[in-house]
């Protein structure tokens, strides 16, 4: 006995998407990166992690090469 089967991918995505807006002109809201301690955007090539020791006192965490 041979049963038929059809098999489907499911690698499509449904999902709905949302943006934040701002509703008086519907100008786009977006996320900054600024530091606190010279109050300028910081591009994504500077950026680091890190472990807070104490408030004024980080340890960089390792960079991968």
């Amino acid at each position: 006995m041979t049963v038929p089967m059809n098999v489907l991918s499911a690698t499509e995505d449904y999902s709905i998407h949302f943006h934040q807006y701002h509703m008086a002109n519907q100008g786009r809201i977006r996320y900054r990166k600024v530091c606190e301690l010279g109050n300028r955007e910081v591009p994504q090539e500077e950026l680091g992690k890190g472990y807070e020791l104490t408030r004024t006192q980080v340890i960089p965490s390792p960079t991968r090469t």
